[in-house]
């Protein structure tokens, strides 16, 4: 299944096909290890949410406040912008009513995507690594 030209991990979509996606989050166990403020409010979306809402990051990132979110679609070269989230590059798998994303990052492998997560620091979004891959991120969630 594709999604912003990006394919989305076999994984995910198996476990979509077996009605086990969106997971079950521990929520204790994700606000420890996540970058969220607001962890017990991150809600997995289902495949029509994901395409959804990845459409309205595309579109956030083309208004003013795509700066405030750090979101581009500016980029040198194909490598990822530290900090920075390229909204043609990812995929938004998760978020809260607070503005906070979970996203599968494809600046760096469009086969393998990272997974990304948006913190505020100090009133400044960053989009830091959360897991390497989309299966090291299912086992930090579990």
């Amino acid at each position: 299944m594709v999604v912003n030209n990006l394919k989305l991990p076999s994984k995910l979509v198996q476990l979509a096909k077996k009605g086990q996606w969106p997971p079950v989050l521990n929520q204790n166990n994700f606000a420890k290890i996540s970058y969220s403020s607001y962890a017990e409010e991150m809600k997995f979306a289902n495949i029509e949410e994901i395409i959804g809402l990845t459409k309205d990051l595309i579109l956030i990132s083309k208004m003013p406040q795509g700066k405030y979110y750090g979101l581009t679609s500016d980029f040198v070269g194909d490598k990822k912008i530290d900090g920075l989230l390229r909204v043609d590059k990812a995929i938004v798998i998760a978020y809260n009513s607070e503005e906070e994303f979970v996203c599968l990052d494809y600046s760096e492998n469009d086969e393998c995507p990272m997974v990304s997560m948006n913190a505020w620091v100090v009133n400044e979004c960053r989009w830091v690594v959360f897991a390497n891959s989309f299966d090291e991120f299912l086992e930090k969630i579990a």
